[in-house]
């Protein structure tokens, strides 16, 4: 047998699966952060900025007890949509949490009208 033909196939680079943020998803609700984050960076490297990755960074730093980050993420996610009714009520609540009543009401005033 020559060696091409024993050989593995080359798969091109278009037909390997790039990560998803539901791959990322994943990953974090099975508390696989540290895979997770590595999957969103990967996920944002290839698609820019993303609301929805910048939030699920958001609930990563949130589970892991580093708040302030976790409301940086958040606050990207708003920059990018500002309806992202997740965002807004998690950030509402780190801000309530944090003492800041009357920032965390505008938020959740903000979710109330984004959610129709």
């Amino acid at each position: 047998m020559a060696a091409a033909e024993s050989a593995a196939p080359v798969v091109p680079v278009a037909e390997v699966a790039a990560p998803t943020l539901e791959d990322a998803q994943a990953l974090a609700n099975a508390g696989a952060f540290d895979e997770a984050e590595r999957v969103l960076a990967q996920f944002s490297a290839r698609v820019g900025p993303h609301a929805d990755a910048f939030y699920l960074n958001g609930l990563i730093a949130d589970a892991r007890g580093r708040a302030a980050e976790a409301g940086d993420f958040y606050r990207k996610a708003l920059y990018l949509r500002p309806t992202h009714h997740e965002a807004l009520t998690h950030l509402a609540t780190l801000l309530d949490v944090g003492g800041d009543r009357a920032g965390a009401q505008w938020l959740l005033e903000r979710a109330r009208r984004s959610a129709g």
